[in-house]
């Protein structure tokens, strides 16, 4: 019993140890739209994104290199061959959605990716008309295949379109053989390859001022549009499912789980195309030191209820016209001034040095407070309201652990003494019995006296 606490705790460590070395395996993706992207160009584009089963995906609702912002905005999921577009809060769907997480700067989280969560998501302003400002992905789950990627420049990658994607789709036009007959056939159209390619990577100094920077680009189907008077014969290749799947005017992988299932002999020949890392030479740019960091703006405070807090905008330019905002939603005079029942002063004020008060503080006042000058984000403050209860709570289990460490600790010392004390137990002297004649250490001490004597 006295060793039962050491036994919980290696049990533990090696239940996180094994957790950690599992989830190591995971990718992790993250995307977002360049300012020069295809968003711009063509309107309602999606960015295309491949992910790995079990990867970790990170969506922005902003350019790459734009600053992130609070005002609100909400994300939609419509699947592949679908229509109608879904928020992503009303999805009642568990499995859907205890994966997805959306952080305060909209950036939409997916943990344990799965083919489930293949579709089309979209992030806008609930209010905006401007294209400009609707952010798109098609994700799709691919296989894991262990192809290494072709590397060259433009001029060689001119040269793996010829050899790998010219030769399928000369197949898709005018093969006899499996499956690009049949698909020819029912789609009364042929398809066709093409590569997709991904942001450009960093400039990667090999000179004091020349660089190389690289990108990805991959093996995609073009988008196919079937004329919808024509009538459709049943596939051999899959179902009426698959059939809206290729031709719903998106771009599918060719390395896609859906392809896989529905049309093996075709996913076969088209995952093992290798992907193509495209090299250019490029300038390096030195760094600025004073570059922001974006880090140190959020400041993340957790009050206990009922109790007053003040956040300050130290970062502030003194004299300038300082704004202050909960959730995007404007502190106005109103709400500043306002008195809770039995309050002699306003429960929200604003000092003369610009920081924000608020007193006996409550759980629906819980959020992201930022203030702003001439329109730009200067501090952003995250409170987070806990009960006096539960701080109680987590003071008294972080204690208890400490304890039942320290305890188990000296249980397992004390419980090892006395094994070893019982063990050795016939080399100890009886200090009763010590000088009586006839005694078993009596006589063992007489015989070691004669010894020694001789």
């Amino acid at each position: 019993m006295a060793l039962y606490p050491v036994i919980i705790l290696f049990t533990l460590c090696d239940i996180i140890i094994k957790y950690a070395s599992t989830n190591a395996s995971h990718f992790e993706v993250t995307a977002c739209h360049e300012n020069s992207s295809s968003l711009q160009i063509v309107p309602n584009t999606p960015r295309v994104v491949d992910v790995v089963p079990g990867s970790v995906v990170h969506l922005w609702c902003h350019f790459c290199d734009d600053i992130e912002d609070y005002f609100p905005k909400l994300w939609f999921y419509k699947p592949r061959g679908n229509k109608q577009a879904e928020i992503l809060s009303d999805i009642e769907n568990n499995d859907f959605s205890t994966k997805l997480v959306i952080t305060p700067v909209h950036i939409l989280n997916i943990h344990d990716f799965d083919e489930n969560n293949s579709g089309i998501y979209t992030c806008r302003s609930p209010e905006t008309t401007d294209k400009g400002n609707i952010f798109m992905y098609n994700l799709e789950g691919i296989l894991n295949v262990e192809i290494s990627p072709k590397v060259g420049t433009f001029i060689q990658w001119q040269e793996y379109n010829r050899n790998y994607l010219y030769t399928i789709n000369k197949k898709f036009i005018i093969s006899e053989e499996e499956p690009f007959k049949s698909l020819r056939k029912n789609l009364n159209k042929t398809l066709k390859l093409t590569t997709i390619w991904e942001n450009w990577g960093e400039c990667k100094a090999v000179d004091r001022q020349k660089g190389v920077r690289k990108r990805i680009g991959r093996c995609h189907i073009q988008p196919t549009v079937v004329n919808a008077i024509l009538e459709i014969k049943p596939m051999d290749v899959g179902s009426d499912t698959f059939l809206s799947y290729l031709t719903d005017g998106y771009y599918i992988s060719c390395r896609s789980l859906h392809l896989n299932k529905a049309a093996p002999k075709l996913s076969q020949i088209l995952s093992n195309i290798p992907d193509f890392e495209e090299e250019e030479p490029c300038h390096v740019v030195k760094r600025v030191k004073h570059k922001i960091n974006r880090k140190k703006h959020k400041t993340i405070k957790q009050v206990e209820e009922n109790s007053h807090v003040t956040l300050s905008c130290t970062e502030a330019v003194s004299n300038s016209d300082l704004k202050w905002f909960k959730d995007a939603k404007l502190l106005n005079p109103v709400s500043r001034n306002k008195k809770n029942k039995n309050e002699e002063e306003p429960h929200i004020s604003i000092s003369a040095n610009n920081s924000l008060h608020i007193s006996h503080i409550r759980k629906n006042e819980e959020g992201n407070y930022s203030c702003l000058t001439n329109g730009k984000t200067v501090q952003v403050f995250e409170v987070i309201i806990v009960s006096k209860s539960k701080l109680l709570n987590q003071e008294f289990i972080r204690y208890s652990i400490y304890l039942g460490f320290v305890l188990s600790l000296a249980m397992t010392c004390y419980c090892a003494g006395v094994y070893v004390a019982w063990h050795r137990r016939s080399s100890f002297v009886d200090p009763l019995n010590i000088n009586k004649k006839g005694t078993y250490e009596y006589h063992r001490l007489q015989r070691e006296r004669e010894k020694l004597l001789k």
